[in-house]
This record gives C-alpha cells, structure tokens and sequence, in this order.
C-alpha cells in the first residue's frame, strides 16, 4: 500500500497484486491475482480509454483519503 500510495498520489496507473496487507479499499485499484499480473498489464496497456478513465477515478477515490489518519497508526 505504501508503495502505491506515492503512485497514486502521483497520479499514475497501478495495478497490484491482492494481498491480506492492502489497506485501502478494493475498489480503489485493480487488485489482480499474482499469475495474472503480466496478462492485466497488458490489457490495460493495450486499451488507453479504459485505462485512462480507470487511473483517473483512482486518482480521484485517493485525494479522498486524509494521509495524516493512516500516518498515525504506524506513528
């Protein structure tokens, strides 16, 4: 999560793999299984409308999020 934090905040695309450690919701980025993360990549890199509109709501769904409330639990 940390490390997509920085990328969403730049407002660049992500897709990760899922795991029990992600602490943002579901809906916020796409979550893909481990095996399938190449084959997303590349449908995703293939479609620039859907993958422009999709990094824009994550974009949009993350400056939602007041970073100091997720900071201070691991403060």
């Amino acid at each position: 999560a940390v490390r997509a934090s920085y990328l969403l905040n730049n407002k660049c695309f992500v897709v990760s793999e899922a795991s029990k450690d992600y602490s943002y919701p579901k809906v916020l980025l796409p979550l893909i299984d481990y095996a399938k993360l190449v084959e997303t990549c590349k449908l995703y890199l293939d479609d620039d409308k859907v993958r422009n509109k999709l990094n824009n709501s994550m974009f949009q769904q993350f400056k939602k999020y007041y970073m100091p409330e997720f900071l201070a639990a691991v403060l």
